[in-house]
């Protein structure tokens, strides 16, 4: 498969910088990982791509969160436990909605949940929804983490989908989409864009039947 070519001018508008190499920049964010023929490593390369990466970063919390200290966005960095893609909010979902670049670093995903209660609980959020594209034949993968609201993880949470649909709707330009939340459980939930409301689908098992008088 073909590499994308970044678009480095865009970049360098970002980050302010004008680098005296640029060309060393490319490389940097787009060699392949595996050494090449006649032994050429990339380890300095990588270490100038993660410095590039971690900057841009840092820039996307600053503008995300526009008044939380330097100590603020230092934990909300490292609560996550992974450098995220995109971060946005959910409006009155009050979820916070992180964007990982792909669904192994969403499966790996270890956060330090007492951090992310701490957080949570300062910024009156309900939690967290993380996500990534996914390359296990479904269209989006996820997580939801809501310490704070006495769930550590949930296992499938149908309106985190609420906001998790209009969104890689927009990106993978489909209206009709199935994604899966990698929690230990896991499970698969289908969604549909329909105007300003998501229609969500799957499979559950009754836990509770009744009667409701009013």
């Amino acid at each position: 498969m073909a590499r994308r070519k970044p678009n480095l001018d865009e970049l360098l508008k970002k980050l302010d910088y004008s680098f005296e190499k640029p060309e060393l920049l490319d490389e940097a964010l787009t060699h392949v990982s595996a050494p090449q023929a006649g032994g050429q490593s990339y380890q300095r390369l990588e270490f100038l791509g993660d410095r590039v990466l971690g900057l841009a970063i840092a820039e996307l919390l600053f503008r995300t969160f526009p008044g939380a200290p330097e100590g603020e966005l230092s934990r909300r960095l490292a609560a996550l436990g992974a450098e995220p893609v995109s971060v946005h909010s959910t409006g009155a979902l009050t979820d916070v909605f992180v964007v990982l670049p792909d669904e192994s670093a969403l499966r790996g995903l270890a956060p330090d949940l007492g951090q992310v209660k701490a957080i949570n609980q300062r910024e009156r959020n309900r939690g967290t929804i993380v996500t990534a594209p996914a390359d296990s034949g479904f269209d989006f993968v996820s997580r939801f983490f809501a310490p704070a609201a006495g769930i550590p993880e949930d296992p499938v949470c149908g309106s985190a989908h609420t906001a998790l649909a209009p969104y890689w709707a927009e990106r993978l330009g489909r209206n009709e989409l199935v994604g899966f939340q990698a929690s230990a459980r896991g499970g698969v939930v289908r969604v549909a864009t329909v105007g300003d409301r998501v229609h969500l689908s799957g499979q559950a098992i009754t836990t509770l039947d009744g009667d409701l008088l009013v």
